[in-house]
């Protein structure tokens, strides 16, 4: 059988491809016809020279070049509901209009696509079915993940992300009273919901120790940090912020930086602390082996921002940021749409976020060498194993080392 231009683009990319796939029991007939429509490359009207699929636990989305349409998944998970055409539509307004903060030329409108005579198309008459989010592809050499996988980034690059940033934080005037002051209690409800569905992957993500762990930590720092909390509260800092900054979310091309696919679906992720919206990035630099740039640009935000408190709760709300992306990557795992070498990529990446969290739970950023010293057969080899093993942290027996330098 000869195969569609998005079947070869999605076997390469290691996607599914929608056009030939035998319908999972768990879409809808329309909602399949709609994925297939959106994946051939006449649906279109610009003929797109191939479409690649590309989805996530809320989203499917089609780069058909030079444009990429998101559409919304119809499903509801506690923290977002996508459930009714009329949800999504309001998602898709929200998105476009919060999107263009950090990211102006990319977020180009938001396209109906419609049933006419049995038909589908986009746009113009007949019966809306879906709506679509329509963007500029970006060249994805510039992608600020894939360009610490290709070239050097350094200071020079944060500097430009931070100045971005830090203007951006300047146009968001702090949120009234009445609005913040339940942000510290929407952020331990937060906090707890991670812990909740982070239980339901025991096991394929984590085990049940460093849960616990990771869940101590973060109700001991509440107790104990209180006032700190509070105190951001009273001094502006919970903001209008952008709430999902990694790094696959930064476009750093050498003309302009664009900061793209903030938390449109939920104010309550997104109007958090500033220093929460900084420790996202400052967390995965750490997770992409740059803890230097992290350190970096904790320490210009602090010092720009004026914020004397921020570097106090880095290590919590890196903590916090940690344990999102686990459930978030567990989540994708967990979807029955995502083919096996997607699931089994995604859970790789939620056991080495949940190990991060844990390092922070356990040590903070900072690096820390610790020391198991104890009798002859006490169990010393055997608790480091362990922790080295629930941490990823590297393990050094003395035993071994000094039979090797003998």
């Amino acid at each position: 059988m000869k195969h569609c231009p998005c079947c070869v683009q999605a076997t390469s990319a290691g996607l599914p491809c929608w056009c030939h796939e035998p319908r999972l029991p768990m879409i809808s007939a329309a909602t399949q016809r709609l994925l297939n429509f959106l994946s051939k490359v006449d649906s279109y009207p610009h003929c797109p020279p191939q479409v690649t699929l590309v989805q996530t636990h809320a989203s499917w989305v089609f780069i058909a070049p030079p444009f990429v349409y998101k559409i919304k998944k119809p499903v509801s998970l506690g923290f977002l509901d996508f459930s009714t055409l009329e949800l999504r539509h309001d998602d898709c307004k929200r998105e476009l209009v919060l999107n263009r903060r950090l990211a102006e030329d990319v977020y180009l409108g938001i396209e109906p696509i419609c049933e006419h005579e049995g038909s589908l198309h986009f746009g113009g008459y007949g019966v809306v079915v879906e709506w679509a989010v329509k963007m500029r592809q970006m060249d994805p050499r510039f992608f600020l993940l894939e360009l610490m996988k290709t070239q050097n980034v350094g200071r020079r690059e944060m500097d430009r992300i931070v100045e971005k940033l830090q203007r951006f934080y300047g146009t968001q005037p702090p949120l009234p009273p009445a609005e913040v002051r339940t942000a510290n209690e929407h952020l331990r409800q937060g906090t707890e919901d991670n812990f909740k569905t982070s239980a339901q992957f025991v096991v394929t993500s984590l085990s049940q120790s460093a849960l616990d762990a990771i869940a101590h930590y973060t109700r001991e720092f509440f107790a104990q940090h209180g006032a700190l909390l509070d105190s951001r509260l009273h001094d502006g800092w919970i903001r209008d912020c952008h709430g999902d900054l990694h790094l696959d979310h930064i476009h750093l091309a050498p003309e302009s930086v664009c900061i793209y696919d903030c938390i449109e679906f939920n104010t309550d992720f997104r109007c958090i602390d500033v220093a929460c919206d900084i420790a996202f990035l400052a967390m995965d630099l750490d997770f992409n082996g740059r803890p230097d740039l992290a350190r970096y640009i904790v320490e210009r935000f602090a010092l720009l921002l004026e914020d004397h408190g921020m570097t106090s709760l880095m290590d919590f709300y890196k903590c916090y940021r940690a344990c999102v992306r686990g459930k978030v990557e567990s989540l994708h795992a967990s979807a029955e749409t995502v083919a096996e070498g997607e699931k089994q990529a995604s859970l790789q990446l939620a056991r080495r976020y949940f190990q991060l969290a844990l390092q922070y739970a356990l040590a903070g950023s900072k690096p820390r060498l610790f020391v198991f010293m104890g009798k002859v057969a006490s169990g010393k080899s055997a608790l480091a194993e362990a922790l080295g093993q629930e941490t990823g942290w590297p393990v050094l027996s003395s035993d071994r080392v000094r039979k090797s330098l003998a």
